[in-house]
């Protein structure tokens, strides 16, 4: 009988180990895991994944920045405060959660800054993107399809459109406020009312200084007057 008791004795205490081991890794098992990481942020917010707004920091991990590495990053950083037109080196502490989340979870990771490395103003992202024309000459203008013009910094490609035609030109430079283009080359058509256009077309080969100010971008000639003023396309 004593033998049994034993035996019962014996067997509980293993199973009370067990149990007990598990409890204990289950525990430490989601202890949250932190490391210490450099990312860039890009002067410009990009498209949201599926979502298709501009309402997304543009990053990258890593001590060197690459152009070709930006990517949408969708999750909150606590503690940091961002300003368009600026491009930031940043280290920030992860909190990955342990266990079975992985990075692609939302939940897996937290982000919060450690302390901003490096913060410098880049103009010329904000320049980069499509542009409906709302002045010409200071003087307003009233279109159902009005031109328009962009500016690719990647592809070092400026286009237009004046409702009828397209242009083209190469971006040489865009230094501190001035833009250096090569020739303006563009189709012929001859459609309806070329009334717009005509006024438009001229002012593209003058384009030399910008300036960007309440998300207006302003086009100005070589003596620095105001030739063409432009909103974002939606």
């Amino acid at each position: 009988m004593n033998h049994k008791n034993n035996i019962i004795i014996v067997f509980l205490f293993l199973l009370s180990a067990c149990a007990t081991t598990s409890t204990s890794t289950a525990t430490n098992s989601a202890k949250p895991v932190y490391k210490e990481s450099v990312y860039w942020v890009n002067g410009k917010k990009t498209d949201c994944a599926g979502i298709g707004k501009k309402g997304c920091l543009e990053m990258q991990k890593g001590e060197i920045k690459n152009p070709q590495n930006w990517q949408a990053f969708t999750e909150p950083i606590e503690g940091f405060n961002y300003e368009e037109g600026y491009v930031y080196k940043l280290l920030i502490n992860e909190e990955q959660t342990a266990g079975n989340r992985t990075i692609t979870n939302a939940e897996a990771k937290k982000y919060k800054l450690v302390r901003v490395i490096e913060k410098a103003y880049e103009p010329k992202l904000l320049l980069n993107d499509k542009w409906v024309l709302e002045k010409i000459n200071t003087r307003t203008v009233s279109s159902p399809n009005p031109p328009g013009i962009e500016f690719n910094l990647d592809l070092k490609k400026m286009s237009a459109n004046d409702g009828c035609n397209i242009f083209v030109s190469e971006i040489k430079s865009v230094i501190d406020n001035k833009i250096f283009l090569g020739n303006v080359v563009g189709t012929k058509k001859l459609c309806e009312d070329m009334t717009l256009a005509n006024e438009f077309n001229p002012l593209l080969s003058r384009i030399n200084f910008y300036k960007i100010e309440n998300h207006k971008l302003v086009i100005s000639d070589k003596d620095n007057k105001e030739i063409l003023s432009f909103k974002p396309a939606e």
